[in-house]
């Protein structure tokens, strides 16, 4: 009677690694189906072999002649990048809305002042931002 107990428990232990491994396999063959297949990082000679041959790349000209230094504003809705264009002039260089906002520029510039909006569930957030003598302030 013991024997048969523990053959009995050693299928039972079988038959649940068995169905962990497929499990798992099958987990695998759907995930890889769904996102494609899985990728390593990059060693640093890969890294060097894959770039060898390419030409270098020159960053475009600014698109807003005269462009000053980029400066970061942060609020609680979102985040926003201005940069002063001569002494009183702004632009609206990119915005990053918090969790659970959009982001709406509404006077992106080049102008006087920049404006955006960041809307979430909560309400809605306006920045103003405004340049004098190249010094970007916020004013809303």
């Amino acid at each position: 009677m013991t024997d048969r107990r523990v053959v009995l428990a050693l299928i039972a232990i079988g038959a649940v690694g068995l169905a962990v491994v497929s499990g798992t396999i099958t987990i695998r063959v759907a995930t890889e189906a769904i996102t494609g297949p899985l990728l390593r990082p990059l060693g640093h000679d890969q890294v060097e072999r894959g770039l060898r041959g390419r030409p270098e790349i020159t960053p475009a000209a600014s698109p807003v002649p005269g462009a000053g230094r980029t400066h970061f504003m942060a609020t609680r809705a979102g985040r926003v990048l201005v940069r002063c264009v001569g002494r009183d002039r702004i632009v609206l260089a990119g915005w990053s809305p918090g969790l659970g906002y959009a982001g709406l520029p509404r006077e992106p510039g080049p102008g006087a002042r920049v404006a955006i909006e960041f809307r979430g569930a909560d309400g809605t957030y306006r920045i103003i931002a405004a340049c004098t003598n190249s010094v970007p302030r916020l004013l809303e």
